[in-house]
């Protein structure tokens, strides 16, 4: 029995060499998935790493805070236990207490504050004052306002005369101010070549009864008067 041989076409020209290797090599990539987690975690590495950072830089932020509420605390504490000879000792605890934090960007100041009460208002007036550095803000005789930004200023507890079981000498009592600076880690090094900065002042304000019979003075200061300053 006779069969008819049917002639073999071969392929177009077009569809052989490079062109069809490369689609070849297309198809395959597309159909793979050995790769794929690979893949992926190289795009959301950048983000699992700037979340890290960023939690670790809010970490450091809260503790550079609560450092400089215990300095604060510290310095006013030390100083309502009595009238100090010399403020410098108080400062260079308050700097120990305030480890990690740079004690070098700390500004602090002190005052002993008198609280009046004429007409059903009350005022507060600075006494004696003193600061770590420079020259203090708060002049002997100027009034306290009362300011809840960073901490009260003037505090209503201090303004009904207080009894020695209270903690507290009458109508005085002691101030601190202090502000420090805070510097992300991961941000000052990136932005260093740019001459940015990322730096944040944290401030923190603390009213502390006095803790003596004998009103506090501070060096060089003198006693509340007994009335109110006109």
């Amino acid at each position: 029995m006779l069969t008819t041989r049917v002639p073999h076409r071969s392929r177009d020209r077009s569809e052989q060499g490079p062109g069809l290797e490369i689609r070849r090599r297309c198809r395959a990539l597309a159909k793979a998935r050995e790769g794929a987690t690979a893949v992926e975690f190289a795009l959301l590495l950048p983000l699992m790493l700037l979340v890290y950072l960023g939690l670790a830089e809010l970490g450091r932020g809260i503790q550079a805070k609560r450092s400089l509420a215990q300095y604060a605390r510290t310095i006013a504490d030390l100083t309502g236990r009595g009238t100090p000879s010399d403020m410098k000792p108080i400062y260079e605890a308050a700097n120990l207490v305030a480890r990690p934090f740079d004690s070098a960007t700390i500004d602090a100041q002190i005052s002993t504050v008198g609280v009046y009460k004429k007409g059903g208002v009350y005022s507060a007036i600075v006494c004696s004052t003193s600061r770590n550095k420079g020259t203090s803000v708060r002049k002997v005789g100027s009034a306290v306002a009362s300011d809840k930004s960073h901490g009260n200023t003037f505090p209503d507890t201090f303004k009904e005369k207080m009894t020695l079981a209270n903690e507290a000498l009458e109508n005085r009592y002691i101030l601190a101010e202090v502000t420090g600076t805070f510097t992300p880690m991961l941000g000052s090094t990136l932005l260093r070549v740019t001459g940015l900065s990322m730096s944040s002042t944290l401030q923190e304000v603390i009213a502390w009864p006095q803790r003596t019979d004998d009103e506090v003075v501070l060096p060089q200061g003198v006693a509340c008067p007994t009335v109110a300053p006109t």
